[in-house]
């Protein structure tokens, strides 16, 4: 699916593809979603893929998100068994008000199985540090990273927030590229 120009300016607390409660065996993969757009300043936000309250048990794999106002993605309060991995995720708005990745633990955010959300094998461009927003941190051990790679070409200060640890790297000479405004964007590693 290639979902573009959504919100426009006019519309907030959403996302490109949102998300709400209980959801076994659904799977977000390889959409491309561009200029997710939400009402500001005053507005809740606008997010590329957006997990509301209680969303579980999601695969989100291999989608490509440019150009939001929220941030590449937001996992929202109350989430179990979520998995995260193998996207590419770039907020890259110079309006953005929120880092590239967004998650909240607050309102009894315990999953029985340890974990809320594993978030794996993502590439993060963030125009906004820190690139991760970790917001009420009650339950931050439930948040797994690993073999993330963060791009440090639009951070000011490329420092890692101790909730991604290990499972982020900063990585240099890494970008997004594509031909047109209508093409998935690859993403490139030292100019290959």
């Amino acid at each position: 699916n290639f979902l573009y120009d959504i919100g426009q300016s006019s519309m907030t607390d959403m996302g490109g593809i949102y998300t709400l409660g209980n959801s076994p065996g659904t799977e977000i993969k390889s959409n491309v979603i561009k200029n997710v757009r939400g009402f500001l300043p005053d507005g809740a936000g606008a997010w590329g893929i957006y997990n509301d309250q209680g969303s579980s048990n999601i695969l989100i794999e291999g989608n490509v998100i440019v150009g939001t106002d929220g941030g590449s993605y937001f996992g929202h309060k109350q989430m179990i068994n979520n998995i995260v991995r193998n996207n590419a995720l770039a907020s890259m708005s110079t309006e953005a008000r929120f880092a590239g990745v967004e998650i909240d633990t607050a309102d009894g955010d315990i999953s029985p199985t340890g974990k809320s959300v594993e978030f794996n094998n993502n590439y993060v461009f963030a125009t906004k540090d820190p690139f991760v927003r970790m917001t009420n941190g009650e339950h931050l051990g439930q948040i797994k990273f690993s073999g993330n790679n963060v791009s440090n070409q639009y951070l000011a200060n490329p420092l890692i927030p101790n909730a991604c640890g290990t499972g982020c790297t900063i990585a240099k000479n890494i970008t997004l590229n594509a031909k047109s405004w209508n093409e998935t964007p690859d993403v490139v590693r030292d100019g290959n």
